[in-house]
């Protein structure tokens, strides 16, 4: 029935697979080149435009994540040698 359907005349996009069963050969091959052209050119816009644009972003992504890693060094360190000064101020006060 799918099948049928497929073949068939029912639904607009079920005549459109017919329609296109219908074309000739050269109008088969004109409708190819003429997708295969608007395929080339939407790859390349993704390519140039939106692809560049996301490197652009996770440029930034990686800049903050460095900045937020020095940082958490630092308070790492700064506990560190406040537990240090605090035991040896314990341990040289008795």
């Amino acid at each position: 029935m799918w099948l049928h359907g497929l073949s068939g005349s029912s639904g607009n996009g079920h005549w459109r697979v017919m329609t296109k069963t219908r074309l000739s050969t050269a109008d088969r091959l004109t409708q190819v080149e003429t997708d295969t052209k608007s395929i080339r050119t939407d790859i390349r816009v993704i390519k140039e435009n939106h692809l560049k644009h996301l490197e652009a972003d996770m440029a930034k992504q990686s800049n903050a994540i460095e900045k937020i890693d020095t940082r958490v060094w630092a308070i790492l360190f700064s506990i560190i040698l406040l537990i240090g000064s605090t035991l040896l101020s314990i341990v040289l006060g008795q």
